[in-house]
């Protein structure tokens, strides 16, 4: 048999499949999303909470949360070289995946760290392989300059969305 009845309607092996890989993967992006990697090197300060760490090249980006406030931080463990409470939060969802982002404006500039699943193909035996990035992108008047990828891959919190004000997803 192999199916799952839905409302005295018999699903096939192959949509029992699908159904399994999608609540797993959902499942996995929300667990995952809870916390930030508390392995990963950090620059918050001893009474914060990671919401986004992740090393690109030599340097360190991390948002953190303290007193119901978050704080963006560029640079090394004791010299930071930008910090920011000036931070907006947006998602955006897309066939196959979708991208989280904490943004930092600072005059013509943007400090855009984002968290991103994307679908990168179906197996005949349908299976979803998906794709997990995570970075920060500095745009100058609205022009990609620079795209850091995460050294390893990291995630947004989850409670980052209950911390940050919302903001407007930027394209990169």
């Amino acid at each position: 048999m192999g199916g799952i009845w839905a409302g005295g309607y018999g699903i096939g092996s192959y949509a029992t499949s699908m159904i399994r890989s999608a609540l797993m993967v959902s499942s996995m992006i929300v667990c995952s999303g809870a916390f930030a990697d508390p392995a990963q090197p950090s620059l918050c300060g001893p009474a914060e909470t990671p919401l986004f760490t992740c090393s690109v090249g030599k340097k360190i980006v991390s948002v953190c949360s303290g007193a119901g406030k978050a704080t963006y931080y560029f640079g090394v463990p004791g010299k930071v070289e930008m910090s920011s409470q000036a931070l907006s939060f947006a998602d955006h969802s897309f066939s196959g995946g979708g991208e989280t982002q904490i943004s930092v404006t600072s005059k013509a500039y943007s400090y855009i760290v984002y968290d991103k699943t994307t679908r990168t193909s179906f197996s005949s035996e349908g299976h979803n392989d998906p794709d997990f990035g995570s970075g920060l992108v500095v745009q100058k008047n609205g022009k990609t300059i620079s795209a850091m990828d995460c050294s390893s891959d990291a995630t947004i919190s989850a409670n980052a969305a209950h911390i940050i004000q919302p903001g407007q997803f930027v394209e990169h």
